[in-house]
């Protein structure tokens, strides 16, 4: 009698195991194939700075890569950036400890703006024009 006991729990064992198999083959499944999910950006996520190209737009990601390589404590942007409340936002949050100054006298304008004669371009980029009030 011991001897079926002992089957029927080796057996409960087996199918517990490949339940278990199954079901994280149909997780991976699903989430490769059906909700495109990249493991790619699970295993970097801890990396800094990994996901702000899935997250930025290209504009916010310029601004940054500028005020790094410029050596930037402050940033100023123009009026019509700090009107467009998307940008601000997310370029104060994201360029942090880089901090926003709005006595700071190099001031980044759009590329489409119009610079104001009282300023001198210092140099222009992709999406932006840095000048100097």
């Amino acid at each position: 009698m011991s001897h079926y006991i002992k089957d029927s729990l080796n057996q409960n064992k087996k199918a517990k195991f490949i339940l278990i198999l199954i079901i994280i083959l149909q997780l991976i499944y699903i989430a490769n194939k059906k909700v495109n999910f990249s493991f790619d950006v699970l295993v970097n996520s801890f990396q800094p700075n990994y996901g702000s190209k899935y997250i930025f737009p290209e504009n916010i990601l310029e601004l940054k890569i500028i005020t790094e390589k410029e050596k930037f404590t402050y940033f100023n942007i123009s009026k019509k950036l700090k009107n467009d409340v998307y940008f601000y936002q997310r370029s104060v949050e994201y360029l942090y400890p880089i901090r926003f100054n709005e006595k700071f006298e190099r001031i980044f304008f759009s590329v489409e703006e119009k610079i104001p004669s009282t300023c001198v371009l210092k140099k222009k980029y992709k999406h932006f024009i840095l000048v100097q009030c």
